[in-house]
């Protein structure tokens, strides 16, 4: 990356929106956060473009580049952009050619929790291994299998592990579907649950154990976040598995758990003694880690 030019980098999840930047290789952290609803419009693409803008100016960047974490599939040949379930007004094709001519900039459209693994893989929790399996608890379940550090591998692009079906009680998720586990397993249930239990959300896992029906139903939880490790350990056998999002930083969340429900699916020896399971490191930061990592290959 040409020093003296600067790099804009947004992390597009379902509930926020992230922007960093990059300045002469230096990754400054002070994020700007915004609520994601602001995309839920017609205009999205334009509405993209004005907050680029805008964070460029107030930065005084010389913009070089800017990097968009999407959590949607990607067709990087046509520039068509699928299947992006919490923002669909950003689906349909030519999003990097318009942010690319309005912006006056090269842009990089690459999937967000790739993006996020590739920020480990570089340097955090998966420093260089040579198969990374991430999977993002969040919002969503967002997935990506990194390859020997290349994130265009054609033969691993834009996994939808959230989408395997794991139930078969007709809960309908917001692919469309029904019964993937991530109908079960992520940021809208607990909502849901938080909804119907009159506990706020990010009290679950610490009132777990003083209401039953709550234990039970949290119990569920962790079970079905631990049946898709196991299903992804047992389907890709990955050096590492890195497990990241905001629902394992919640208080109370019970990490041991959900390795130990994990591994007790697992054939023994092997995955269940080969596979190495990490927590993200990086937070904030892996965006652009992966940023950095992913121009590093232009």
């Amino acid at each position: 990356m040409p020093l003296g030019q600067d790099i804009v980098v947004l992390d597009i999840g379902g509930t926020h929106i992230r922007i960093g930047h990059i300045r002469n290789t230096i990754l400054y952290e002070d994020f700007e956060i915004l609520d994601s609803r602001i995309l839920r419009v017609t205009s999205a693409r334009r509405e993209l473009q004005i907050i680029i803008e805008r964070y460029v100016k107030q930065h005084h960047l010389n913009l070089n580049a800017a990097v968009l974490g999407m959590p949607a599939m990607l067709d990087r040949d046509n520039d068509i952009i699928s299947h992006c379930n919490n923002i669909p007004q950003l689906q349909g094709q030519g999003l990097k050619r318009f942010l690319s001519e309005s912006l006056g900039c090269k842009v990089f459209i690459e999937q967000d929790v790739m993006l996020q693994v590739l920020g480990e893989w570089q340097a955090g929790a998966a420093y260089r291994q040579a198969s990374v399996f991430g999977v993002y608890f969040g919002t969503g379940i967002g997935a990506a299998y990194l390859l020997n550090g290349n994130p265009e591998n054609e033969l691993v692009q834009d996994i939808q592990a959230g989408h395997i079906p794991i139930m078969a009680h007709g809960k309908v998720c917001k692919c469309g579907n029904t019964d993937c586990v991530e109908a079960y397993a992520c940021g809208h249930t607990l909502t849901a649950l938080a909804r119907e239990s009159g506990c706020p959300v990010e009290d679950l896992f610490i009132k777990r154990n003083h209401n039953h029906l709550l234990a039970d139903e949290l119990d569920r939880f962790i079970l079905y976040q631990a049946y898709l490790l196991a299903t992804i350990c047992t389907l890709f056998t990955p050096v590492v598995v890195l497990i990241g999002g905001g629902i394992p930083k919640m208080q109370g969340y019970p990490r041991d758990e959900l390795l130990q429900k994990t591994i007790k699916q697992l054939q023994k020896p092997y995955p269940a003694e080969s596979v190495r399971f990490v927590w993200s490191s990086l937070s904030a930061q892996s965006p652009l880690h992966g940023a950095l990592a992913l121009l590093n290959r232009e």
